[in-house]
C-alpha cells in the first residue's frame, strides 16, 4: 500500500509540474509585442543556436520578446504595441529601451484563442521582400525532362479556401497553346476545360463544391507534354472557423495601423493554417503583391 501511495504521490507531482510548465509556457507566449512601424536603423541582440550573440535590424511587424534591449540609432524611430494595445513611439532619445510589458496597456477586450492565432499570423506575415516557398512540383506525364517544371498554382495537394468569385490556375511554360481540364478526383468526371494562349485561367468558384477533390490537367500543345496536380477545397465548417478569424484578426491592430499591414496580417493568419494559396491570391487582390514575372 505504501508504494501505491508514493506511486500515486509521484504522479499527482508530475501532473502539477507539467501543467505548471504549460501555464508558464502559455504565458510567456504573451510576453510579445511587435513593432507597427520602424524608421531609421534599430538594433538588438539576440543569440544563434550555436550560443553566439549577433546584432540583428529590427524589421517591421517583428514579435519582440519581453526584456529586449533596443539601440534606436540616431534620426531612427519606432512605434511598438501589441494585440489589441496601446502604440508605444520612440525615438533615439529613448535608446537604449528595454521592452516591458507594463508599459502596454490592453486597450479591447481580446481572446486566448484569438490571439494566438494572431502571434501565429505574425510568425507568418508575409513582408514586401518575401518571396512565395517554392511551389510543389506537379505530378507528370511525359519524358523525365518535364518532371523539373515547376510554378503550377494551385500546386500538388493544395488546400483551397475560396476567397474570391473565380479560383486562378497559372503555369511557368512557354507555347502556342495550352488545354486546360480540370475532372472530379474520384469520378473524373469533366468539371472544366478550355484552349488558350494565356499562362493563367480564372474558373468560377461556382464549379467546385466544398470539401471535394479535384485533378487538373495541363497539355501542352507544342512539344507535347502533359501535366497535372490535385487540390481539395475546404469544407464549409473549415471555410467559416478560418474566414472567422481571418476577418477579426485586423480588428487587434491600433488604429495607426495601415490597410497594407492589415491585409499581410490576414495572408500571414492564411499561411499559418496551410494555406498558400489563399495567402498570395489574397495579397494579388488587394494589390500589394506585383504580379509574377513571366
Amino acid at each position: 500500500m505504501k508504494i501505491l501511495s508514493y506511486l500515486f504521490l509521484a504522479v499527482l507531482f508530475f501532473t502539477g509540474l507539467l501543467h505548471g510548465n504549460v501555464a508558464a509556457s502559455e504565458k510567456a507566449s504573451d510576453e510579445y509585442v511587435f513593432t507597427l512601424e520602424v524608421a531609421g536603423q534599430v538594433t538588438y541582440q539576440t543569440v544563434e543556436d550555436k550560443g553566439e550573440a549577433i546584432k540583428k535590424s529590427l524589421r517591421r511587424m517583428e514579435p519582440i520578446a519581453s526584456g529586449t534591449a533596443l539601440e534606436i540609432g540616431k534620426d531612427a524611430s519606432l512605434s511598438l504595441t501589441c494585440p489589441g494595445c496601446n502604440v508605444i513611439n520612440l525615438t533615439s532619445k529613448n535608446s537604449p529601451y528595454t521592452v516591458k510589458m507594463s508599459d502596454f496597456k490592453q486597450v479591447r477586450p481580446i481572446t486566448s484563442q484569438i490571439a494566438k492565432s494572431f502571434w501565429r499570423a505574425i510568425k507568418n506575415y508575409i513582408s514586401p521582400e518575401t518571396m512565395p516557398r517554392l511551389r510543389v512540383e506537379t505530378g507528370v506525364r511525359g519524358s523525365w525532362e518535364s518532371q523539373q517544371c515547376r510554378g503550377f498554382w494551385p500546386s500538388n495537394n493544395e488546400k483551397i479556401l475560396p476567397i474570391a468569385e473565380s479560383i486562378i490556375f497559372e503555369w511557368d511554360l512557354e507555347c502556342n497553346y495550352f488545354a486546360l481540364e480540370i475532372k472530379d478526383f474520384d469520378t473524373k468526371d469533366m468539371i472544366f476545360s478550355e484552349i488558350t494562349k494565356l499562362t493563367k485561367i480564372y474558373v468560377p468558384v461556382r464549379f467546385f463544391k466544398a470539401g471535394k477533390r479535384y485533378e487538373w490537367f495541363l497539355i501542352r500543345e507544342r512539344p507535347a507534354k502533359s501535366y497535372h496536380a490535385a487540390f481539395v477545397l475546404l469544407t464549409d465548417d473549415e471555410s467559416t472557423r478560418i474566414m472567422k478569424t481571418f476577418q477579426d484578426l485586423p480588428s487587434l491592430l491600433p488604429a495607426e495601423a495601415d490597410n497594407e499591414i492589415r491585409y499581410r496580417l490576414q495572408a500571414g493568419y492564411l499561411s499559418s493554417e496551410g494555406l498558400d494559396y489563399a495567402a498570395w491570391q489574397w495579397l494579388k487582390l488587394k494589390g500589394v503583391l506585383p504580379q509574377p514575372k513571366k
